[in-house]
């Protein structure tokens, strides 16, 4: 009787393993079909290619690693190691909720690369790689992008944790811009901004890129920094507007002394991208965003 109970035991746990990795395999290939089409649909954006995709059945998470990212605009190519996200809630009549994980974001190390990889070996980050984690919903009905929070890191370079509301944006028509310019300029005026925080952490990168900008011009790293602060004083100096002067006062003082900074945008009403471009003056800017800059 043990062994016949202990052999049914066996059998139900084998039952169950095919059970799982069968449900895996298919899901993992829909995947795979899905994740294909959309890369196609998005090659004129970038080239995208990736090693493999796998899926947790308990996580409910699908993993891309080994991506290969080239961007048409940029002529830089980039290297991701996993890419996670889970399978998203909601949906209908209600936003669609993602989250989202990136590890290991880098140029590619076997291209020369024309801006950035030279500007992170210079800075002495030949090696880095970034790493994201974004929780976000998409209302696809009213077009409304929510991100609740995004959390952006580089090794020894400095952490952001991002906020941000953003309206009109149909996510579908984005799909059409590199063939239909007038499409650009038309979202440019619908796609708006309601509300964002930004909050930064600095760990080397400010150092860095004052002692890289030092070098260039052959200049000592504090006379570099005596000459931006010199700058930004002059620039108060000459704004009339308190607000946008208390704001300058405090990106002065982080240039200077780099820590922790949080600028928050709450405007009256939401304000569209090509609102900001028809601004003239600074003060103008900060009053349309209601743009609130803080320090630790």
């Amino acid at each position: 009787m043990k062994y016949k109970k202990t052999m049914i035991g066996i059998g139900l746990a084998l039952i169950l393993l095919a059970a799982y990795w069968g449900a895996k395999t298919y899901i993992e290939r829909s995947a795979k079909k899905e994740v294909d089409r959309e890369i196609e649909k998005m090659a004129s954006f970038a080239e995208i290619r990736y090693r493999r995709l796998r899926f947790d059945l308990f996580d409910q998470r699908f993993t891309l690693e080994g991506i290969h990212l080239a961007p048409r605009l940029l002529d830089e190519r980039f290297i991701i190691d996993t890419l996670s996200v889970d399978r998203p809630k909601g949906g209908s009549d209600s936003p669609v909720r993602i989250h989202l994980k990136i590890h290991g974001f880098r140029p590619d190390p076997a291209q020369k690369g024309h801006f950035l990889k030279p500007f992170l070996e210079d800075m002495g980050y030949a090696n880095a790689s970034a790493h994201m984690e974004c929780d976000a919903s998409y209302d696809e009905r009213k077009h409304i992008l929510q991100i609740a929070r995004l959390r952006l890191g580089a090794d020894k370079m400095g952490d952001a944790t991002v906020m941000l509301r953003v309206e009109n944006l149909n996510l579908d028509q984005m799909k059409s811009i590199p063939k239909n310019a007038v499409l650009l300029l038309a979202m440019a005026s619908a796609v708006s901004v309601s509300k964002a925080e930004v909050i930064y952490t600095d760990d080397s990168l400010m150092p860095n890129v004052h002692r890289l900008l030092a070098r260039r011009k052959n200049r000592s790293v504090d006379a570099h920094i005596d000459d931006l602060d010199r700058q930004m004083a002059l620039l108060i100096q000459k704004e009339t507007d308190p607000g946008a002067r208390g704001v300058l006062e405090r990106i002065r003082t982080f240039v200077r002394t780099p820590d922790r900074i949080t600028v928050r945008l709450n405007p009256q009403r939401p304000v569209s991208v090509l609102q900001l471009f028809m601004v003239r003056n600074l003060a103008g800017m900060i009053a349309l965003l209601g743009m609130d800059v803080s320090l630790r």
